[in-house]
């Protein structure tokens, strides 16, 4: 589809309405929360959540109306719940609001379909089951060196974990969790615990770069981070992305290394991380290119590829308006979804100059290297 034709928000980014020419109707829900949070004897707390959050909004729309193309699909992470819905047709939206602040009161008031957890517990711990734990790796440095656990959980903890722990969650779900929901046309006012008087902006703070994609999970895998601080402002973001180009640059030279992914992985408010996925086992030799200065001619370099690859971005897809608003929550970014923001952000590309760069390079970039074999 072509960029979206409008974003909206209401004062506090809990509701973000994204106007584009999408196939269905889309509703996102964001929850800041994920396995780094829970205790031994809780873990796979937020997975049951997750899914019991599913059922009951599945349950309590489809109670209001007969949408044969109703989907959903969930993912818990080390930080973050993502659920997202999709409803056949537009008329719905109202009524998938309704059935998402009916869940809220029911939880609201600590009353919660007991069905509903006990088909939730019995379907994660059979994911534990199949899962076969030596085949993947748990993440200790996105775990932060705690959670010795999967974000799935772990089925003897589950089998144990209260009504009443699982109430505590989903009540914080509905205190934090932010709503997104991308349409063909502007929404109007929705009352959803006060989420309502949305506006329109023509700016906000999403990924430009970032081209890898085949990880996945190998054995022969080292992951290296690259510590970073969070985005300030669009400057900020837009040395981010040519930083990044600079990265991938100086890995390309190394011919002992293959660059499989580059990502970024959030642990705390203040930091995030370059996640890079290189193949083999490196050598911290390898990398020492990674902490070099940067120069003028690599600056340029990487600021005429972004460029570039800005003034090509002629259509997007829903994962990437997703993707886009998640890292605009998790990492400060600058959406990038419509004409007036690459507009904007082109406009700041071209007359950031090196001298400016290596500013905003202080202030985003520590420098430290951490690798996670």
């Amino acid at each position: 589809m072509k960029l979206c034709s409008g974003y909206f928000r209401d004062e506090n980014e809990s509701l973000i309405n994204v106007e584009g020419e999408f196939d269905k109707t889309y509703i996102i829900i964001y929850i800041p929360r994920g396995s780094n949070r829970e205790k031994i004897g809780e873990r796979g707390l937020n997975h049951v959540c997750e899914h019991i959050l599913l059922k009951e909004i599945e349950n309590a729309y489809l109670n209001c109306c007969d949408d044969k193309n109703f989907d959903y699909k969930g993912h818990t992470d080390y930080t973050n719940v993502v659920l997202e819905f999709s409803i056949g047709k537009r008329q719905y939206l109202d009524k998938i609001f309704y059935a998402i602040d009916n869940v809220k009161q029911k939880i609201t008031s600590r009353n919660i379909n007991q069905i509903m957890v006990d088909v939730s517990k019995r379907e994660v711990i059979t994911e534990c089951k199949i899962k076969n734990y030596s085949n993947e790796q748990i993440n200790t440095f996105l775990s932060q060196g705690e959670v010795k656990w999967l974000p799935i959980g772990k089925a003897e903890d589950i089998y144990k974990i209260s009504n009443c722990r699982i109430i505590d969650c989903l009540q914080y779900y509905f205190l934090y969790m932010r709503i997104l929901v991308l349409t063909k046309d502007k929404i109007r006012k929705y009352g959803i615990g006060g989420l309502s008087s949305i506006e329109e902006v023509n700016s906000g703070r999403c990924k430009i770069s970032g081209i890898y994609n085949k990880s996945g999970i190998l054995k022969d895998r080292t992951d290296v981070y690259v510590k970073l601080h969070k985005n300030k402002c669009d400057e900020s973001f837009i040395a981010e992305n040519i930083l990044e180009n600079i990265l991938i640059h100086r890995l390309s030279y190394n011919k002992k290394i293959e660059l499989l992914d580059l990502k970024r992985k959030k642990l705390h408010d203040k930091y995030y991380f370059f996640q890079l996925c290189l193949k083999g086992t490196i050598q911290l030799e390898d990398l020492y290119i990674l902490k070099k200065k940067v120069c003028l001619n690599e600056f340029e370099l990487a600021k005429k590829d972004l460029y570039i690859a800005m003034k090509n971005i002629n259509s997007i897809n829903c994962a990437y308006v997703i993707s886009n608003l998640l890292n605009h929550f998790n990492y400060g970014d600058s959406i990038l979804l419509t004409y007036q923001c690459l507009d904007r952000l082109l406009l700041i590309l071209e007359k950031l100059e090196f001298v400016q760069f290596e500013k905003y390079l202080f202030d985003i970039y520590s420098n430290n290297i951490f690798v996670i074999n």
